[in-house]
């Protein structure tokens, strides 16, 4: 058995993703059969320190409030007193600073990460400015990003290093930090005892969506850049492939409400005759419910990057095909320009495969949060970290 401690910005459930993909990784590796605990360094939705149970697991949740200096003291010894063997640091740079740039947080980050026992570090998101079309102040604070990080890396010497897809792993190797790539698990466990719940809902609507619609949804954060025009133009071709006679999309989860109604314009203008809806944020339960309901899930991420979207990881763990609507991204580096995943039930526009009708009709529901929870528990014990010599 192990003692691992995870430890992220926030906890909050249902408040950010990453709180809540550590708190379902974190559970995966509890079933497992090894002790874990939770830290939250930043977290905005506790005015004091919190010391709970979040799904069984011993939990430290400290607020903005307190100090940096404070915040690592109590974080280095709640670690201490857990008996950590292990810790497994979550890293995205927003979640220490609204804008991404935490001057102030970085010093006292790498103070606690340089004391900690067996650390691994997963870079959920790099930085910014990485594309050669983004503007030039992307470019400037995304260099600001890069800078820090690399410090941070440097001065915590992690045995392990992780991130989610293997064009964020060439990005961080080219600035000299080695990386493995470790797929996000769901944070939508599949639940097929719920799955009455979606269709109670359209019925409580009044809405009626017949056999012989075609239903695409989407999951998350409609993002302001996508290729919804060229999904559009990809309808009739859709339909026909899997013997529909119209579409209807639905979208799920927090997203803008400007956004979105300005999406729902779009779609009216371009095509009048089909349905929209909004199911807005929804418990883990009826987003399961969702995803069992819809035909075909929508990635509206970039497909270099796929690894990365929670939705993607969510689309997978149903078993749904996934159509792939995000914008490239064109990398300044000679990285991946493709979709990089061994999931087969993914797909461009222009290759809609033979076989989607097959698809949709038996999906392949898979585990992957525990199959994420073995890899990384897999990884250890920790091998010799790439920064040993500067240990000693």
């Amino acid at each position: 058995m192990k003692r691992i401690v995870f430890i992220t910005a926030c906890l909050a459930p249902g408040k950010d993703g990453l709180g809540d993909y550590s708190r379902v990784l974190a559970e995966a590796c509890s079933k497992q059969g090894h002790a874990v605990g939770l830290v939250a360094l930043h977290d905005p939705f506790c005015e004091e320190e919190q010391t709970e149970s979040l799904v069984g697991l011993s939990c430290l949740r400290l607020p903005t409030a307190a100090s940096w200096a404070q915040r690592v003291d109590r974080a280095r010894s709640w670690v201490s007193e857990f008996g950590a063997e292990e810790t497994f640091f979550q890293f995205v740079i927003y979640g220490y600073h609204p804008k991404g740039l935490p001057f102030q947080a970085m010093p006292h980050l790498m103070k606690l990460l340089k004391g900690l026992p067996g650390l691994s570090i997963m870079y959920h998101e790099p930085w910014i400015g990485r594309a050669k079309n983004e503007a030039f102040h992307h470019r400037v604070i995304g260099s600001l990003q890069r800078g820090m990080i690399r410090q941070m890396h440097r001065q915590a010497l992690p045995y392990h290093a992780f991130t989610s897809n293997p064009a964020f792993q060439g990005l961080l190797q080219h600035h000299g930090m080695p990386t493995e790539v470790l797929p996000l698990p769901s944070n939508i466990p599949f639940r097929p005892e719920q799955a009455h719940l979606f269709p109670a809902w359209i019925q409580s609507q009044g809405v009626s969506l017949s056999s012989d619609t075609l239903s695409l949804g989407h999951f998350g954060r409609i993002p302001h850049q996508w290729q919804w025009e060229n999904l559009l133009e990809h309808l009739p071709s859709l339909c026909l492939r899997t013997n529909k006679k119209k579409a209807a999309f639905i979208f799920a989860g927090r997203s803008d409400r400007e956004s979105s109604r300005q999406l729902v314009r779009e779609f009216q203008k371009k095509a009048p005759g089909i349905q929209v809806l909004h199911l807005g944020p929804q418990s883990p339960e009826m987003i399961s419910s969702f995803l069992q309901y819809i035909d075909l899930g929508i990635a509206t991420t970039s497909p270099q990057i796929l690894g990365k979207s929670g939705a993607f990881a969510a689309y997978r763990e149903h078993g749904l095909p996934v159509i792939l609507a995000g914008e490239a991204e064109n990398f300044r580096l000679p990285l991946p320009q493709h979709a990089v995943t061994d999931y087969p039930r993914c797909f461009s526009m222009d290759a809609i495969p033979g076989q989607l009708s097959s698809w949709i009709a038996y999906p392949l529901p898979q585990d992957t949060v525990q199959t994420v929870a073995q890899q990384f528990l897999q990884a250890y014990p920790p091998k010799e970290s790439v920064y040993e010599s500067s240990r000693h």
